[in-house]
């Protein structure tokens, strides 16, 4: 009984497993990216909309590190687990991603950073009404919730538009080069340890450069973790999150830096 047991379920792997490579790499960045934004912005919604009392800024920053380096151990051996439009960009630069890739990479990793987005709102709804009471804004720094979504501006950087440029383009920048550094074979750092210091440079980046358009707790170094948590934002509050101070730089512009 128990030989035929598995040849019944080796049959059934057989038959539902995905053969083609390329839908295998999709399918493995949609679903990390989809982890990567449902931790990472519960992580962010503890923080804000329990008003500071559960997580601190420090454990957010440390959250995310870790949430990233676990995310990238669940797809690395598959797509490379890049979860990151700017970082895939900067593959594709270096010859090592195709363009078609490098375009559909993109748009899973905004599609999973999207529905991350939706399942941390139906998660933490009741967490939601109970902060705002149900008014949903964006504005207002104790009482907006649209900030557990995506960045918005520190009140020293609104309306600025050259700040804002800056700050995502170092952001950035610094992430890349790290990564260049940390999977760099001639550094002789085993494969293993890569997601750690990975997550571990993004602590750094989010404790050094958090306060600008991150404000006050989350740095904006990846297109697809804010563009697509925006676009399900839009939904719940409205045209203003397009349209709240300098929304466009965060969203843009980190795949530039990532060419440095």
């Amino acid at each position: 009984m128990a030989a035929s047991h598995h040849v019944i379920v080796d049959k059934a792997r057989k038959r539902i497993s995905i053969k083609d490579n390329l839908l295998r790499e999709l399918l493995a960045e949609l679903g990390a990216t989809f982890l990567l934004v449902f931790l990472g912005l519960c992580n962010v919604a503890q923080f804000v909309l329990t008003q500071h009392k559960v997580n601190s800024w420090v454990s957010v920053q440390l959250g995310w590190g870790l949430i990233i380096t676990f995310c990238i151990y669940t797809a690395a051996r598959t797509s490379g687990a890049h979860m990151n439009p700017a970082i895939s960009f900067m593959i594709y630069t270096f010859g090592q991603l195709t363009l078609k890739k490098f375009l559909l990479y993109s748009l899973m990793q905004l599609i999973g950073a999207f529905f991350g987005s939706a399942a941390m709102y139906a998660y933490y709804y009741p967490l939601f009404d109970y902060f705002d009471g149900g008014n949903r804004t964006v504005s207002g720094e104790n009482t907006s919730s649209a900030m557990v979504f995506c960045s918005y501006p520190g009140a020293h950087m609104k309306d600025a538009i050259f700040g804002p440029f800056v700050d995502q383009f170092v952001g950035t920048a610094a992430l890349a080069f790290m990564i260049c550094v940390i999977c760099d074979d001639r550094n002789e750092i085993p494969k293993y340890l890569r997601p750690l210091l990975i997550g571990l440079s993004v602590v750094m980046i989010g404790t050094c450069f958090a306060v600008n358009l991150g404000y006050p707790w989350i740095i904006q170094i990846n297109p697809a973790r804010d563009l697509g948590p925006r676009l399900f934002s839009f939904f719940v509050y409205g045209s203003e999150v397009f349209t709240f101070s300098a929304y466009l730089y965060p969203s843009r512009h980190p795949s530039t830096s990532s060419l440095q």
